[in-house]
């Protein structure tokens, strides 16, 4: 049974048979729409595409949704759009050299409908590989691959910096400042259970980590700004990145350090070794960059940040019964990590 869809979905699909000469060289398609998902920030409409003479295509319909109904969040949504759109196009033409490293492809963008369109990449994501084979006690060649799969993203991720020269440096001040913000949100709120005196202890670890960066490490950079495994897809050899909605300029480990942190939570599950994470987050690191070590001072420090945005989102933003447990032991494993790093 097809879904029932929002107005605005038939509009774009309308549009997307008008002009497919324009968005897929052909006229004449057919599109079928398959499944409609409603997911927090977006509903997303995968659509199948029967083109003659080829096989059929698959393409995703993205409406995004404003933050709230004022004219504001409607316009903020929009800029966004257009922005995600662009930085998408440039990064999938810069990486269309490469075979084995990519970026999803955008298709079409309609700004007034706050709507994306992107061509489905093959692949499963990192996370449904982690859990299929990364899970227990992996074999030695399950584990090469896994370990060349992480390497990998860590050259997606350095490649993806080198797209687009920045010539500006990042600041440790606006890093601290960033970071005291959630800090102080965690302080103020009960439903935190974070004490002025802990949020002292991490300000003073900042400064003492701070005081081993060197300048050369603030360069500014192509910042994806959602790195996770749900953003990144494994087909065979090949690594695709999906959703750059957030993308931005930062420094240079932002990204591969919310994705070591991310790695890292895993080894709160026990079908999860943490040698095998380790291994993965080692190899992740050493396709960065050879020489990078997780000791490295500005990498420790965005380490830190991204621990302390994941402490805030479990503690203040309310979770459905079923994970609040879960989302209990993560806090106790967060402050365990703070205390164990910021004494």
């Amino acid at each position: 049974m097809k879904p029932a869809l929002p107005p605005v979905f038939a509009h774009v699909l309308d549009c997307l048979i008008e002009q497919s000469e324009r968005y897929f060289g052909q006229a004449g398609i057919i599109v079928e729409p398959l499944v409609l998902a409603d997911r927090e920030a977006a509903q997303v409409l995968r659509v199948r595409l029967r083109i003659p003479g080829t096989s059929d295509r698959h393409v995703f319909v993205k409406l995004c949704k404003p933050r709230g109904p004022s004219p504001e969040a409607r316009e903020f949504m929009r800029a966004r759009v257009l922005k995600d759109f662009a930085i998408t196009s440039q990064i999938h033409e810069a990486l269309r050299g490469y075979s084995d490293l990519s970026a999803v492809r955008p298709v079409a963008c309609f700004p007034d409908d706050l709507v994306l369109v992107t061509e489905e990449a093959s692949g499963e994501p990192l996370h449904v590989v982690l859990d299929r084979y990364a899970t227990w006690q992996p074999d030695s060649r399950t584990l090469d691959h896994l370990t060349h799969v992480a390497r990998r993203i860590g050259v997606w991720l350095k490649t993806f910096q080198e797209i687009e020269r920045v010539n500006r440096r990042i600041t440790l001040d606006d890093m601290r400042e960033y970071l005291d913000v959630r800090l102080r949100r965690l302080a103020q709120n009960p439903k935190g259970r974070f004490s002025e005196e802990q949020r002292m202890a991490v300000l003073s670890y900042f400064d003492s980590k701070g005081r081993d960066v060197r300048a050369a490490d603030l360069d500014e950079v192509s910042v994806h700004g959602d790195i996770a495994p749900s953003n990144i897809l494994v087909n065979g050899e090949k690594i695709v990145v999906l959703d750059f909605a957030m993308a931005c300029t930062g420094g240079m480990y932002f990204d591969v350090a919310r994705l070591f942190t991310q790695l890292e939570f895993l080894k709160a599950k026990p079908k999860f070794r943490p040698q095998v994470v380790a291994k993965l987050q080692s190899a992740m690191l050493n396709g960065f960059n050879p020489s990078l070590r997780p000791d490295h001072p500005l990498f420790q420090l965005f380490e830190l940040q991204h621990v302390i945005c994941h402490i805030a989102n479990l503690s203040l933003n309310p979770a459905p019964p079923v994970a609040r447990l879960y989302n209990r032991y993560q806090l106790r494993r967060h402050h365990r990590w703070l205390r164990e790093r910021a004494a």
